[in-house]
């Protein structure tokens, strides 16, 4: 994996690399090669999708709270998928 992604980063000046789940699968983390660890790797700033429909904003916090301090740190951006303009779906049940 990281043979095709230093080609591919030698060959186009950006590419952008997609994960699969959470990056804080505590339980997967020592395996995962879908996330962080290609992040790492790349040293790739991170942004964090959450979509509203699927436990609203408490999965990004959950997942900002779960990350490791350095992992934290690449995280800078957060998205909110499927928003639609309107602020109520924001709010916390």
């Amino acid at each position: 994996m990281t043979e095709a992604l230093d080609r591919l980063r030698s060959n186009y000046e950006v590419v952008v690399i997609e994960g699969a789940g959470s990056p804080a699968e505590i339980n997967l983390a020592k395996d995962e090669i879908v996330n962080m660890r290609v992040a790492r790797y790349c040293r790739a700033p991170v942004l964090l999708v959450g979509d509203i429909d699927r436990g609203r904003l408490r999965l990004v916090a959950g997942t900002l709270w779960l990350l490791k301090p350095a992992d934290l740190r690449t995280v800078k951006a957060l998205v909110i998928n499927k928003f639609r303009g309107d602020r109520h779906c924001l709010n916390q049940d």
